[in-house]
């Protein structure tokens, strides 16, 4: 009887330290996972230029369904990758300072067109960050899903993610109050954080009386009581 009971009590404590380790495990996971989370979030940015195609696809919980291989996307896949390299033509043949011409929206068009399919097909693909990329050298971007010139024709107001798209950077600039006292422009990064507390803040152009250094050209209204702003 009592050799049943070492063994019983034995066995419990290995059931306990066994699930004990399963937890450990779980919650090393689950925090991995935030980070990776926190990571690809911003690392799939458009704002960050990638020259890597990644296709962007729902997970499936049946594997049968985990890689839905629609009709017609080796096409797709082909096209984008040709468009691709037609845009970046475009631009090498083109001066990096005029500003956008017929021909590279025509083939910022035909990237967009193909990169659509895709979507279409259930395969979309991170096009404006390799928009970005073909762009960095010249004086263009995207705002509102369009080639624009950078530094021509600023809209009055925007918000900060329209702004950072155009410009392809992943720094903004904060300004705080504390004690009555107002500090520098520090230089923020970009993270999942900052992006969900400042992406949607609307900037207006800079005015005489905002008293922001010249390298900024938008700045926001002052925000939380007065106690910062944002700029770009």
């Amino acid at each position: 009887m009592d050799m049943a009971t070492d063994i019983d009590v034995l066995r419990e404590q290995r059931i306990e330290l066994f699930h004990r380790r399963q937890l450990d495990s779980l919650i090393r996971k689950d925090a991995s996972a935030d980070k990776i989370r926190d990571a690809l979030y911003v690392t799939q940015d458009p704002r960050f230029s990638r020259v890597a195609l990644e296709f962007r696809i729902e997970e499936f919980c049946a594997d049968p369904f985990r890689w839905p291989l629609a009709d017609g996307l080796a096409y797709a896949v082909e096209r984008y990758v040709i468009s691709l390299r037609n845009m970046e033509r475009v631009r090498r043949s083109n001066s990096s300072w005029k500003g956008p011409t017929d021909d590279h929206r025509e083939a910022f068009e035909a990237v967009v067109a193909s990169a659509r399919a895709l979507h279409d097909l259930g395969w979309p693909v991170n096009w404006e960050q390799n928009v970005q990329a073909i762009l960095e050298t010249t004086e263009y971007g995207l705002r509102d899903g369009k080639l624009v010139h950078r530094f021509e024709g600023l809209p009055e107001r925007v918000t900060l993610r329209e702004e950072m798209l155009l410009l392809g950077t992943t720094t903004f600039y904060r300004q705080t109050v504390r004690s009555g006292k107002v500090g520098y422009f520090k230089p923020v990064p970009m993270t999942a954080l900052s992006q969900y507390r400042y992406d949607q803040v609307e900037l207006h152009l800079r005015r005489d009386d905002d008293e922001i250094p010249e390298r900024l050209r938008y700045c926001s209204d002052w925000l939380a009581y007065d106690t910062y702003r944002i700029a770009i």
